[in-house]
């Protein structure tokens, strides 16, 4: 293996375990924002769906330039929604308070 297959090797490595973690992360918070604002869990469910996709594209793509381009719209989009619903807040009155993270609840 040259040095640019293990550096293709460890950046899918890195965007694989990066995409995992956030269909993680924001899959424990569906069942919460579903009951707070439907259309916000919907979308977390739907973000996270997609972002399981783009790491098992990444891992099983040879060429992967449609999964690297869809996590990085996803994630975008994701960092857009958290903004907005901090500052203007979003549609239906979601509005969140201060800058911390949500908190993941185990009920």
């Amino acid at each position: 293996m040259n040095s640019t297959h293990a550096a293709e090797a460890t950046l899918r490595g890195v965007g694989v375990f990066f995409a995992g973690g956030n269909a993680v992360l924001h899959t424990l918070l569906v069942p919460d924002h579903l009951e707070e604002k439907f259309y916000i869990g919907f979308l977390f469910a739907v973000g996270s769906a997609v972002m399981l996709v783009v790491a098992a594209a990444l891992v099983s793509l040879k060429h992967a330039m449609a999964a690297w381009l869809t996590g990085s719209l996803v994630s975008l989009g994701m960092i857009i929604g958290f903004l907005l619903s901090r500052t203007i807040g979003l549609p239906d009155g979601y509005y969140e308070l201060g800058w911390e993270p949500p908190t993941v609840s185990f009920r």
